[in-house]
């Protein structure tokens, strides 16, 4: 099975990014697929058109409070009620960060029965938070291919390199790393902009021009999905993903 988490700083489109992952490889025949919405703003589900109705956070609330069934059995049984099913994939929600109190016992329950439930799929599609916490408690496993987004500012870039460094300090380094500059305009970033981001480590990279046919169908609500087949974005992740597999053959 692969893994591909898709992480950067808030804003710079890595939801879209993981939305058009996700597109590519049902597109490809790499199916099913499991969709990680692991951002508490939960903004991968309407990208694919889902509408999950529980979320891994409240299966960790409503996990404190059962009596009924041991904690290992509640959460294998709400975990699979909490997958919300498509065409070709399944959804779920990581939800709500914790509230107060030691989780450490449910997580670790959690984690274990995502990793059950994710041997049922042939590729996993991880939408991060803004940061690595879900890498960092390996809630995702170890992760065959990151992809980093950046928009254009010294900001995204810095925060991108510094979520490597993290994942090296966690030993849970991927086993490829992939950059994105995302909303760029026509041609190559500013000379300014590609100093930082070779300064980064990041000197293969790839650039996706802004699309606002992607703008108008998140304000329609429609699934990204049905994105046209010249979308440039679309373009940059099937470039993105065939360099992948390619070099995996």
């Amino acid at each position: 099975m692969y893994r591909i988490a898709v992480s950067g700083k808030g804003g710079t489109g890595k939801t879209t990014i993981s939305g058009l992952i996700v597109k590519s490889l049902l597109d490809g025949g790499i199916k099913p697929i499991l969709a990680v919405d692991a951002d508490p703003a939960g903004c991968l589900a309407p990208v694919l058109g889902a509408k999950p109705e529980v979320t891994l956070g409240d299966i960790r609330e409503m996990t404190r409070d059962s009596k009924d069934l041991p904690k290992s059995q509640f959460v294998e049984m709400s975990v699979q009620q909490a997958v919300w099913e498509g065409e070709g994939f399944d959804l779920i929600s990581m939800g709500r960060p914790e509230g107060p109190g030691c989780y450490c016992f449910v997580n670790s329950l959690l984690r274990d029965s995502l990793e059950r439930l994710s041997n049922s799929y042939q590729a996993m599609v991880i939408d991060c938070e803004a940061g690595m916490e879900h890498l960092s408690r390996r809630t995702a496993g170890r992760v065959d291919l990151l992809v980093l987004v950046s928009d254009l500012s010294a900001r995204g870039i810095r925060a991108a390199k510094e979520m490597i460094n993290i994942a090296r300090k966690l030993d849970n380094v991927p086993r490829e790393t992939r950059f994105i500059l995302n909303c760029t305009r026509e041609g190559e970033p500013p000379e300014l902009l590609a100093n930082k981001i070779n300064e980064a480590g990041f000197s293969d990279y790839l650039t996706a021009v802004y699309d606002p046919g992607i703008v108008n169908m998140e304000l329609r609500g429609e699934s990204f999905l049905k994105i046209g087949e010249d979308s440039p974005v679309l373009m940059v992740v099937r470039e993105m993903l065939d360099d992948y597999f390619g070099e995996g053959e």
